[in-house]
């Protein structure tokens, strides 16, 4: 892997990424003394805090309190954390969190880290409109699945992101009424989720709380998911079924590339089509399908040639997938054609769609710059896409992709253009609250992630100067190679 040649004056300017928590590897006799630490402060408290098993229950299978087992303990040492500085409000929570040490919190958190979540023995029916949102989401609202962040399982990353299955109702009702309720929520996690909850009535908090108290997320993803991926086409697939099997296959491919495309997707690489292509290739602003259906056949510039739909997407394959790009005629292609154009249904060809790529976002009146995008990144954009921007995967599914490093797009992709990127960035996150930064922070935390290596563009010549004229001259380099010492 090399640096990004089109963004290669970036590289020096790097500051050294500085880890969420520290936690420094034990070894197995003292991590074991750790955790039997950490289980006497749950059952018996400290001389200053009271047993944790009084409000959480026997287990950490909840009581007075929510349930703390299967959270995941960087979560919980992050909640913890915020109870102490009161960022989080709870009045006995504040008392206890402010009455721990930092030595007490990291072992009662790796004692409840190590605990197998409690969860329901079966999972009852949902009501389609709860299913939606857990699985689906309502993007006319501007609110991701719960699947999306909270993982296919809805049992969380185990790093930052709690589990919801089988959380007490009671619970999760008080907390979503409180997040919706917040009026300055702080922190990246507290407004997306304020967001989405500001926008539920009483009744859906209800049935989605009763739903996820009563859900066995495994099993929703072993029985159930297979269904709900086919719920948004069903409807109104044609009726011939070998081309509504195509389509529904090239849904699954757009969802899940590598598992579904592997031969055509690169050895490393993490990305599907879905994570820039938001909510199933649908969102209007993340570079619709429904738009690609009936703009294409297009001259681009990147190839200096008409291109077909199927050439397009042939091109996400080789520098977004960092792959091979699979023939016109395999099965793979064949399904992903079938599904975008089934998403343009209704549409003419020839006439502008009502919006395609991502909204234009103009050049910042600052030029980018690197410590302030990083600053962005470190607030905004490190809890979902980790400190080290490589996301996380739960269970072999990617929740949230990488942005750099030998799982991302190569430096040849369009989302390696700092201008695209920014775009992006502006119109689409944080992840459910497209439009709450700002255009020049858009600008600099693009320019902070396109700063970092990546796989090489598989146009490269061995010579970067060759290689710039003849397939990156539409990159705007001057504006790009010249704005840090603006």
């Amino acid at each position: 892997m090399r640096a990004p040649r089109v963004g290669v004056w970036l590289a020096g300017m790097l500051l050294a990424a500085t880890p969420l928590l520290a936690n420094p590897p034990l070894g197995f006799a003292a991590e074991h003394d750790v955790v039997q630490q950490g289980e006497a402060i749950f059952l018996h408290g400290t001389d200053t805090a009271p047993a944790c098993v009084q409000c959480h229950g026997a287990q950490a299978k909840g009581g007075v309190g929510p349930r703390l087992a299967g959270l995941g303990r960087a979560y919980m040492v992050r909640q913890l954390d915020d109870f102490s500085r009161g960022v989080r409000k709870n009045a006995m929570m504040n008392r206890v969190a402010k009455h721990l040490d930092a030595t007490s919190v990291q072992a009662v958190t790796a004692w409840l880290g190590m605990l197998a979540p409690h969860l329901p023995s079966a999972t009852p029916a949902l009501p389609p409109s709860t299913l939606k949102l857990l699985t689906t989401g309502d993007w006319a609202r501007g609110m991701p699945a719960c699947v999306d962040c909270h993982a296919a399982t809805l049992m969380g990353d185990g790093r930052n992101i709690p589990a919801l299955a089988g959380q007490q109702q009671r619970y999760l009702v008080k907390r979503l009424r409180h997040l919706r309720a917040l009026p300055q929520p702080s922190g990246t996690a507290m407004r997306i989720m304020s967001h989405i909850a500001s926008g539920l009535s009483d009744q859906e908090i209800d049935d989605l709380a009763t739903a996820l108290a009563s859900l066995d997320g495994r099993a929703l993803h072993r029985s159930g998911m297979a269904a709900v991926d086919a719920a948004p086409v069903a409807a109104a697939l044609p009726t011939s079924k070998p081309l509504a099997a195509a389509i529904r296959h090239g849904e699954q491919i757009f969802m899940h590339t590598p598992e579904q495309a592997r031969p055509f997707v690169g050895k490393q690489n993490r990305l599907s089509c879905v994570h820039c292509h938001l909510n199933r290739g649908r969102l209007a602003s993340a570079a619709p399908m429904w738009a690609a259906a009936v703009r294409y056949p297009l001259y681009r510039k990147k190839n200096h040639r008409v291109n077909t739909l199927a050439m397009r997407v042939q091109g996400c394959f080789r520098y977004s997938l960092n792959g091979t790009p699979p023939p016109a005629d395999s099965a793979v292609m064949v399904d992903l054609v079938a599904y975008i154009h089934w998403l343009g249904r209704g549409q003419r060809l020839g006439e502008q769609p009502a919006a395609h790529g991502f909204p234009p976002l103009a050049k910042p009146a600052r030029a980018p710059d690197l410590q302030r995008g990083e600053g962005v990144f470190r607030a905004r954009c490190a809890l979902c896409h980790g400190q080290d921007g490589q996301g996380s995967v739960f269970r072999g599914r990617v929740i949230f992709p990488p942005l750099w490093g030998e799982h991302a797009f190569n430096w040849g992709a369009g989302m390696h253009r700092v201008d695209k990127a920014a775009a992006f960035i502006k119109a689409n996150m944080p992840y459910g609250m497209g439009g709450s930064l700002s255009a020049q922070e858009a600008w600099d935390v693009a320019a902070f992630v396109e700063s970092h290596p990546r796989p090489e563009d598989p146009r490269f010549t061995g010579d970067l100067d060759e290689t710039i004229r003849r397939f990156h001259a539409h990159r705007d380099v001057d504006f790009y190679a010249t704005a840090h010492q603006r």
